[in-house]
């Protein structure tokens, strides 16, 4: 078996060489933080198991016929989740800092508040108070299992038989949640879509798959 985990930290004001900063702030103000692609915990897990030859031990070849011979295989993987900024959308449609060049954030009314009700609407001419990346997006932990068993006989014919599943134990894995928040106005504090920051998408639910190869 093998185990391997990383801790990282990410830290800086542009994810990408094209990614936009705002020019009318210093950029620990305004525009640093968590990178897109910051991972705090990375960890991947491999391991191979062999079922003992309890048939051969025993000395009882009609036993070792069904328990011999089989292995256990598999692959773990996890990471947590990447940071985002979180958005809003005004049912009025207001312009709150009339230019394009520069967007408003929310402003953070109560820390100890539930997640989804922190947050409230910027007034007119207010950038807002929230930093860059301050919520992260759902982590994982995938498990990948196979079980095999070579049956061989005689002039090196080997039967193996395989069932292997993806996901194994079908654990929810969400990709992303929906970031944008709704008011009704300028300056609201009353959050208004019941989606914000809701799972959105998953990744792929449990595989299954049974093989059998005959080598000679």
């Amino acid at each position: 078996w093998a185990f391997a985990y990383t801790f990282s930290k990410a830290l800086g004001t542009a994810s990408t060489d094209t990614t936009a900063v705002s020019p009318f702030f210093a950029p620990r103000d305004r525009n640093y933080g968590p990178l897109s692609f910051d991972r705090n915990h990375v960890f991947n897990l491999r391991y191979t198991i062999k079922v003992p030859m309890l048939g051969k031990k025993l000395d009882q070849p009609l036993l070792g016929k069904f328990t011999d011979g089989w292995e256990l295989v598999g692959i773990t993987r996890g990471q947590s989740g990447g940071p985002f900024t979180p958005t809003y959308a005004l049912t009025t449609g207001a312009d709150i800092m009339g230019t394009p060049s520069e967007g408003a954030r929310m402003v953070l009314l109560d820390p100890n508040a539930p997640l989804a009700e922190r947050f409230g609407a910027p007034v007119v001419g207010d950038i807002g108070n929230l930093g860059a990346g301050i919520l992260r997006q759902p982590g994982w932990v995938n498990w990948d299992v196979s079980v095999f068993r070579n049956i061989r006989f005689k002039e090196r014919r080997v039967l193996e038989l395989r069932f292997e599943s993806y996901n194994t134990f079908n654990n929810p894995q969400f990709s992303t949640i929906s970031p944008q928040a709704r008011f009704a106005s300028v300056g609201s504090t009353v959050q208004t879509d019941p989606l914000f920051l809701q799972p959105t998408a998953t990744r792929s639910p449990r595989r299954v798959q049974i093989a059998m190869r005959f080598s000679f």
